[in-house]
C-alpha cells in the first residue's frame, strides 16, 4: 500500500525529531562551529551536533569539521541505518491489525490531517494504515521537502556516506528499534493532542528549520538551548517528553561516550544538536566528572 514512498525515506523518518518546535532567532558566534573535542588522556571524541536534514547548499562543510572526521578512528551515529530494515520499519509504524490513521484520531483530528494530506496532493490510501506518529512525520518531511530540504542531505546522511566511501567502522549509540518503541509508548498515550500541536506549525516548519541552520552554523550554543528547550516545553505531556525523548536518552549517549574515552581512540560522533545542550545535555553530563577537556571547536 505504501510502496511507493521512498524506502530509505523511511528511515529518515525515524530521525525528523519534531523540528517544528525549532525558532529561528540566532545570536552572533561566527567563530564556533557546532562541534566539540573531549579529551581524556588517551582518547579524543569529536562531538557534532546535527540537523537531521538538509539543503544541498549546506555543503561543502568546515573544514575544521572534516577533518575531526578525517582524524577519527570510528564514525557514531544515533542509528546506523545501513543495519536498519525499511521493510520492518514499515510494519512497525503501520497498524497490522485492522486500525486505520482515522480510527485512532478523533474525528475533528484526523479530519486536520487529511487537510493538510490533501494540501500536498498525497491520497488517504497511502496514509491510511499510518500511526499518528509517523504520520505526523511524514507530512513535517514532506513539506520540508518541497522547501528543499533532503534526508540524503542531512548531516548524518553526509558522513554515513563518506564512512561507508573510506571503510570507516560505523557505531551506533542507538538503535531503530529502540526510536520506534519510544514513539510507540511515549506518543501513544497522547497522540490527538500531539498531532494537534505539530499541525498547528506545520506550514512554517521550513522557516523555522531555516532558523535553526542559522544557530548550526553560528556554533550558538545559548542560542540553540533558549530557543530549542524553551520550545520543548510547550509540547503537551512535556515533562514526559523532555524525560523520554531528551533526558534518558541523553544520560545513556553520555555513558556510551565516556566508555569511548576510556580506550586509546578517536570518535567521530554525530547526533541530534538538542542532545548536546542545555542542563542534562550530553556535553554537561560528561562535564560533571571533571575528568575531561572540553572545548568547542
Amino acid at each position: 500500500m505504501l510502496k511507493s514512498i521512498n524506502k530509505r525515506l523511511l528511515l529518515y523518518i525515524l530521525f525528523l525529531f519534531f523540528l517544528s518546535v525549532f525558532s529561528s532567532s540566532a545570536q552572533n558566534n561566527d567563530s564556533k562551529h557546532f562541534l566539540w573535542q573531549i579529551q581524556s588522556q588517551k582518547a579524543t571524541v569529536f562531538l557534532l551536533g546535527s540537523i537531521h536534514l538538509a539543503k544541498e547548499e549546506l555543503y561543502p562543510l568546515d573544514p575544521i569539521i572534516t577533518d575531526s572526521y578525517d582524524s577519527s578512528d570510528f564514525l557514531v551515529v544515533e542509528v546506523d541505518m545501513n543495519k536498519a530494515n525499511p521493510l520492518e520499519i514499515m510494519k512497525r509504524a503501520t497498524y497490522q491489525d485492522g486500525q486505520t490513521l482515522k480510527s485512532s484520531l478523533k474525528l475533528e483530528v484526523f479530519n486536520k490531517m487529511k487537510d493538510a494530506f490533501d494540501s500536498l496532493k498525497m491520497p488517504e490510501i497511502l496514509y491510511s494504515k499510518m500511526k499518528p506518529w509517523f504520520a505526523v512525520m511524514t507530512l513535517t518531511n514532506l513539506k520540508l521537502m518541497k522547501e528543499g530540504y533532503k534526508a540524503d542531505s542531512g548531516i548524518d546522511m553526509f558522513f554515513m556516506n563518506s564512512a561507508t566511501n573510506s571503510k570507516k567502522e560505523v557505531l551506533e549509540l542507538e538503535s531503530a528499534d529502540f526510536q520506534i518503541n519510544l514513539m510507540d509508548s511515549v506518543l501513544g498515550k497522547f497522540q490527538n493532542e500531539f498531532v494537534l500541536y505539530t499541525l498547528t506549525d506545520l506550514d512554517s516548519s521550513s522557516e523555522a528549520v531555516d532558523g535553526m541552520f542559522e544557530i548550526w552554523e553560528k556554533g550558538d550554543q545559548q542560542a540553540l538551548e533558549d530557543n530549542i528547550l524553551e520550545q520543548f516545553k510547550l509540547l503537551p505531556n512535556a515533562e514526559v517528553f523532555i524525560k523520554k525523548f531528551l533526558t534518558e536518552r541523553n544520560e545513556k549517549m553520555a555513558g556510551k561516550i565516556n566508555d569511548f574515552l576510556q580506550t586509546d581512540k578517536t570518535y567521530f560522533v554525530v547526533v541530534g544538536a538538542a542532545h548536546i545542550i542545555g542542563k542534562d545535555g550530553i556535553l554537561d553530563l560528561i562535564g560533571k566528572s571533571k575528568k575531561y577537556s572540553i572545548k568547542q571547536l
